[in-house]
Formats: structure tokens, sequence, C-alpha cells
């Protein structure tokens, strides 16, 4: 089950700094990609984007990347479109540039998009390629991730090292910002939350807020499922 950041408000939190980003040298953004594939929904953006990490990692950009997705488009065309953030890309024009063609020699290598509505529609800086339609959610995504408002992390810094059971001070090393139990009960930075290896906070007021709720054992355990049952799913 997804949550949009905007409909949790008023829950208890535990707040952190940002840490666990790019090192030294390196600028804490980067340029942004935007690409917009067509696919309907966060979760069936998955697997392109386990393919677009690996891709990434793979040509030496993995140090600080950023990858969300943002709800993009009006109804019955509402559909999840993604943003790249790549510190290792470099700044300026050349780092537009590096991170344009990564990312869209990642897609080209990767599987078959199972779910997408069109090719890739990729966007960064003055470049850009794909249909008018899809770049606009594109740029949509863009406009979102920037204004700091109706975004999910997929993959963030440090989110590699939140695997099995750990404490709420663990994931606020990691670039969350905040903890917030859904249930309103207390957090604490000693509070254990088994991760199920998958963390996806959710992009708020310009900080990335992760979710919880209680779970067995006095754990906590993040509200969006991994693999959540979906009535109506490939119908």
């Amino acid at each position: 089950m997804t949550l949009d950041a905007s409909t949790a408000t008023g829950p208890t939190s535990v707040v952190g700094p940002v840490a666990g980003v790019a090192s030294p040298g390196v600028p804490a953004t980067g340029p942004l990609v935007g690409v917009d594939l067509g696919i309907g929904d966060e979760l069936d953006c998955e697997a392109d984007l386990r393919t677009l990490r690996s891709g990434l990692e793979q040509a030496g950009l993995g140090e600080g990347l950023w990858i969300t997705t943002h709800p993009v488009g009006v109804r019955p065309d509402r559909h999840a479109a993604i943003v790249v953030a790549l510190p290792a890309a470099g700044d300026g024009p050349a780092g537009e540039r590096r991170a344009f063609d990564a990312v869209r020699a990642a897609l080209a290598s990767g599987h078959t998009h199972s779910h997408a509505v069109y090719e890739p529609a990729i966007v960064c800086g003055d470049q850009s390629v794909g249909e008018r339609e899809a770049l606009i959610g594109a740029y949509e995504a863009l406009a979102a991730r920037e204004a700091g408002f109706g975004g999910r992390a997929v993959a963030f810094p440090g989110d590699q090292q939140l695997i099995g059971e750990v404490t709420v001070a663990d994931i606020l090393a990691s670039a969350v910002d905040d903890v917030v139990d859904l249930a309103r009960g207390e957090v604490t930075p000693a509070d254990r939350v088994g991760t199920r290896d998958f963390v996806r906070p959710l992009l708020r007021d310009g900080r990335w807020v992760l979710i919880v709720q209680p779970a067995v054992g006095e754990t906590f355990v993040p509200f969006e499922e991994p693999n959540p049952h979906r009535c109506c799913q490939d119908h």
C-alpha cells in the first residue's frame, strides 16, 4: 500500500539531520533528470528502477544517487514519472550532459518496460528526447522534485544500510529527514524498525519522511508494504 505524503499529517515524529549524502567535493544534489515511461503507478516502476539503478552504479554514478517517483498528469491518465539526481555526474552543462547520457544508456540497456505506455521521455537541462506528451510528464515530475512535494524515494543515500531490523537512529543516519508514526504513538531514536528491505520515504515540504506503523514485539514497520495485494492488478 502506498501513502501520499500530503495525507500523513500530525503523527509523532523523530527528526534528524540529512546525513549519508555525497562525499566532499560532490554536489549535494547534482543534475536532475526527469523520465516518463507512462507507467501506471509507483509499484509498477520498481523493476525498471532497479535496472536503472544498476546501470548507473555500473557507470560509476552511484555515489549520492537519488531515484524518486512522482504522480503526474490528470485522471484518467494519472501515472508515475521519475526523477534521477546524480551528484556524481558533476555540475554545470557538462554534468547535465553526462547525467542525461547515463540515464538514457541505463534505460536502453535494461529489460523491456513491461508496464510502459511509450518509449522513455528524458529531460535534463536543455536536453530532451521523447514524445511531447511524455516530456510534459517528465517536466512535471522535475517541478515537483524541485518544489519539495509529492515524491517518493526508491533509491537514496544510505538506503543500502537499511536492511533487516534497524533503529530509528540508523534511519536518520541516512538521507531520511524524519520518521513519523502513523498511529501517533511515541517514536524514539532507539525504537526498532523492521524494514523488510523496503524503505520508501515520502517528500513533504522539502523533507524526506518515512511513515511507520506499529508491528509485533514493540517494533515498527514502514507503512508501505513491499508486495501489496492489488485485487484489480493487470486487468
